[in-house]
């Protein structure tokens, strides 16, 4: 299929190759001698043999300068077409989105937007869900483990095989005093990775542990993906998530925590759904588009 794309994507060049060919073979200029030279007074030779009259004699010649013309065009559309393509569609993609907004969009937001447009992936069925723990058990200083799980299925919008870069990170202490905090599972749909074979993954960035998995996804194909984190917070306390890429559309949260605990959370996107809490389950649903360097919070009070 891919092989069938390249061959009509090339087609011009190529008749432009062949016409440029026959346009500076012989076989016109043969063929105008034939019908239209008269003959000459002098013995014939290869050179003289009936000659061209001056008008059809520049005519030729324009001809075939107009074939090298092609095979020097078909040559180089050939040779660059790919690369001529991508210039061609990001200069038609940047002034499209200054028609679209209807004025000249600075360079770096357009950049950015540009950055945005073109990754080839989307998530739905985007799930988080925390499990709030108060420890150590009976102690007289207890604050709080956070359990975090992410869930997404993700797409390749492309017509080809991609790589996507399987991320996860975790502050390394949340706060003065609190242990230190863990990722604790990545699951793929190749593999999964958790203990010592995660923690040989992971690498310390500044104040986070992250670690990155590339796993290949098909053309226009489906994969669902898991993360699990340990965190520690104190009893009142808040946590921001960002969003990294690609973006996601639509957003579940669910926090299943101590009854003596309320919550409240706040989407980095338009509207702020109404929780539901049956029990000691909090959740929300938000339909709108999360794109990358977006983030929810969530912040708690415990009641006394």
């Amino acid at each position: 299929m891919e092989l069938v794309k390249r061959l009509r994507d090339s087609l011009p060049a190529v008749i432009m190759l062949a016409a440029g060919l026959v346009l500076i073979s012989p076989i016109l200029e043969l063929s105008i001698r034939h019908f239209v030279a008269a003959p000459s007074a002098k013995e014939p030779t290869p050179e003289t043999e009936n000659p061209l009259p001056l008008g059809w004699s520049k005519f030729v010649t324009l001809v075939d300068k107009f074939g090298e013309a092609l095979i020097i065009a078909g040559a180089l559309a050939l040779a660059f077409e790919q690369r001529a393509r991508t210039v061609v569609l990001e200069e038609v993609s940047r002034d499209a989105i200054n028609v679209a907004v209807g004025w000249d969009v600075p360079p770096d937001v357009k950049s950015t937007a540009m950055h945005i447009l073109k990754l080839p992936f989307e998530r739905r069925g985007f799930v988080q869900h925390y499990e709030f723990h108060l420890v150590p058990v009976n102690s007289p200083r207890q604050y709080l483990a956070v359990t975090s799980t992410t869930e997404y299925e993700l797409t390749n919008l492309t017509n080809a095989g991609v790589f996507f870069d399987f991320k996860s990170s975790v502050e390394i202490c949340s706060g003065k005093g609190l242990p230190e905090n863990e990722l604790l599972l990545m699951k793929s749909p190749d593999e999964s990775y958790a203990g010592n074979k995660l923690d040989q993954l992971a690498k310390r960035d500044g104040p986070y542990k992250k670690a990155l998995v590339p796993v290949w996804i098909p053309a226009r194909g489906h994969a669902k993906f898991l993360t699990r984190r340990l965190a520690h917070y104190e009893r009142n306390d808040d946590l921001v998530l960002d969003i990294l890429e690609p973006p996601a559309i639509g957003m579940k949260v669910t926090i299943e925590a101590p009854a003596q605990f309320q919550f409240r959370v706040s989407f980095g996107a338009t509207g702020v759904p109404k929780p539901s809490r049956p029990g000691t389950r909090w959740e929300w649903e938000h339909p709108g588009v999360f794109l990358p360097g977006s983030h929810f919070r969530i912040q708690w009070e415990e009641q006394t």
